[in-house]
């Protein structure tokens, strides 16, 4: 494990949890506000589900990171583990992935694709579920993106990103899927530090 991205005093408007106000409702949120679980029924990709950080990362940093922990990814009830982790903008829709709308970036567990402001993905890595971490940085100074799982970096996943304010996001699908982010408060998988080393 890492050392955390932040010190224990904790910088003002930086994410440091999940917003209560800007969830869809087929969310629980829990635990300090860091745990989410579905608990709609998931008939269809209607009922999706999603929710963004209390604060957006600022565009004035050079790098902005967190990670996401698959506690449940819903298969171990016969669902698929679709789940997106990414980031949006201000006015991003609760009501879908991340990825499937204007103004947000996903990677997507079921199927290993990015999407960015539309429903046909990319191919990008593997899938994921339950047990792995998966990190999500954006890199503001060369304005990509890039995805980490279990602590390793899995390359860009986009490219030409707009400056501006973008917030943490998650998406679930389908019931029993629960997760658990970390904004930095503590170690993460990836070493965030080293990278920012190289590339600031």
């Amino acid at each position: 494990m890492t050392e955390s991205m932040y010190s224990n005093n904790l910088e003002i408007d930086v994410p440091t949890r999940w917003s209560r106000n800007k969830a869809s409702r087929l969310l629980t949120i829990y635990d300090d506000n860091l745990k989410i679980m579905y608990s709609g029924l998931g008939r269809n990709d209607d009922e999706s589900a999603a929710l963004i950080a209390n604060n957006p990362f600022r565009s004035s940093i050079d790098v902005g990171y967190f990670e996401v922990y698959i506690i449940e990814d819903g298969c171990d009830n016969g669902f698929e583990g679709k789940i997106g982790i990414g980031f949006g903008a201000a006015g991003t829709s609760v009501r879908q992935l991340p990825g499937w709308f204007p103004g947000s970036y996903g990677y997507h567990g079921d199927d290993g694709n990015t999407f960015r402001a539309q429903f046909n993905g990319t191919p990008y890595s593997t899938t994921y579920g339950k047990g792995d971490t998966i990190g999500c940085c954006i890199d503001y100074q060369t304005r990509t993106a890039f995805f980490t799982k279990n602590g390793i970096n899995l390359g860009i996943a986009f490219t030409n990103i707009p400056l501006g304010r973008f917030y943490p996001m998650v998406g679930l699908r389908f019931p029993g899927q629960r997760i658990e982010a970390n904004f930095g408060k503590n170690p993460f998988a990836f070493d965030i530090q080293l990278y920012r080393s190289f590339t600031c």
